[in-house]
């Protein structure tokens, strides 16, 4: 933040423009002696230092929230492209012959999506002040993105065991359990089939992990968000809830999902 407003201040236009016919009207100055040109320079010198004198040291904090909200815009942004190709890479492998995942992977989209949306819009009454509401958002926040991050895990998992072809290979593998004398040619070609079946399994074992442990991420937000909604009110299912404990628990969450997701990856 100080370096954009250190950045503003110099590059205002009160700034660079007067310095430069300072520079001018001081070159002027001394190559024809003319003080009309010396004074003149002085000032559009102390005109350009007096900008960003008011800039950096007056205007800083208006100069700062501009500069956040640009920064918020383009985060935003970067954001919504991100979650569009995550929904595009799943609406991608639907009926890629993995369609058992499919469903549960593109309803987890949708429902982080909309009880996030819904959690952060009740941050705003949250009894404790903005700094219970802060740790719960960003504590929430981790778990979005991860649970995103899961996500798109899953769509590169779902599109690896598209690409084996399960009733294809389980085929051939038919035909060649019932040849009586096996060549090793034959032989090589059934242990290379079973292999792929094998990766296959990799690639659903992996995504079927990473959407159970989203299921636990989607449950924690539902619960931080029964805890804000009941707020004072008394409700025996929520008994053992409180802010303290549900932001320990989206932590504690956001920690796991983001263990699970690199233990996954090797």
């Amino acid at each position: 933040m100080r370096r954009a407003v250190r950045n503003e201040a110099l590059t205002h236009p009160a700034t660079i423009y007067p310095g430069v016919l300072g520079v001018l009207g001081g070159l002027a100055g001394a190559l024809f002696a003319s003080p009309a040109c010396i004074v003149f320079s002085l000032g559009m010198l102390v005109f350009g230092a007096g900008s960003a004198i008011v800039n950096f040291y007056f205007r800083d904090t208006i100069i700062a929230q501009r500069y956040a909200r640009k920064l918020k815009e383009e985060w935003a942004e970067q954001e919504r492209r991100r979650v569009l190709a995550i929904q595009e890479d799943l609406q991608s492998i639907a009926g890629a012959g993995v369609d058992d995942l499919v469903p549960q992977a593109v309803a987890q989209f949708q429902q982080i999506n909309e009880k996030y949306g819904r959690l952060q819009a009740l941050l705003e009454d949250v009894p404790g002040g903005p700094e219970l509401s802060g740790r719960i958002s960003f504590a929430a926040e981790q778990v979005y993105f991860n649970v995103l991050d899961n996500l798109r895990s899953v769509s590169a998992a779902l599109k690896g065991a598209a690409t084996i072809d399960f009733d294809d290979i389980s085929h051939r593998l038919e035909a060649l359990a019932a040849i009586e004398r096996p060549t090793d040619a034959d032989k090589r070609e059934a242990e290379t089939l079973k292999k792929r079946l094998q990766l296959r399994d990799a690639h659903l074992g992996k995504a079927d992990a990473l959407l159970s442990r989203n299921e636990e991420a989607i449950t924690g937000i539902d619960e931080m968000t029964a805890v804000i909604v009941s707020g004072d009110k008394t409700d025996d299912r929520f008994a053992m809830v409180n802010p303290e404990s549900s932001v320990e628990r989206l932590n504690e969450l956001a920690r796991s999902l983001s263990t699970q997701e690199k233990e996954t990856m090797v």
